[in-house]
């Protein structure tokens, strides 16, 4: 069995796909900043409110950084001593600030990038 068919407005059908692509590519990055961001400023109050904070290093060097696709909230190598606050030591105990604040912020994030999707097919 042989199917035909005609396809009319294709060309108009191509371009609304480029334009949703392009519009949802942004939106996505601008959703992903904001979660980001407020992760990133949770992380800060949890680590003080857990009295985490000595000089003031390793909460100021928490950073959030978004690529394209792809949100970043973490603490710098370089400040190498925020992975034993995280997660404890054998001596001290876990004092978590990024992942309760990944968690506190988990229906947030999953709400704007709903929007950000929706926003971009209408």
């Amino acid at each position: 069995m042989k199917v035909n068919f005609k396809l009319i407005g294709q060309k108009q059908i191509e371009k609304r796909l480029r334009q949703i692509s392009e519009t949802s590519t942004d939106n996505l990055q601008g959703a992903l900043t904001v979660a980001a961001f407020k992760v990133e400023a949770d992380a800060k109050v949890i680590i003080t409110e857990k009295k985490a904070v000595d000089t003031g290093r390793l909460r100021a060097s928490i950073n959030s950084k978004v690529l394209t696709g792809l949100a970043i909230v973490g603490v710098p190598i370089s400040v190498g001593y925020g992975k034993f606050i995280e997660y404890g030591t054998s001596r001290m105990s876990a004092r978590p600030f990024l992942y309760p604040a990944f968690q506190k912020n988990l229906r947030f994030i999953k709400n704007i990038l709903k929007k950000a999707v929706q926003k971009a097919i209408k």
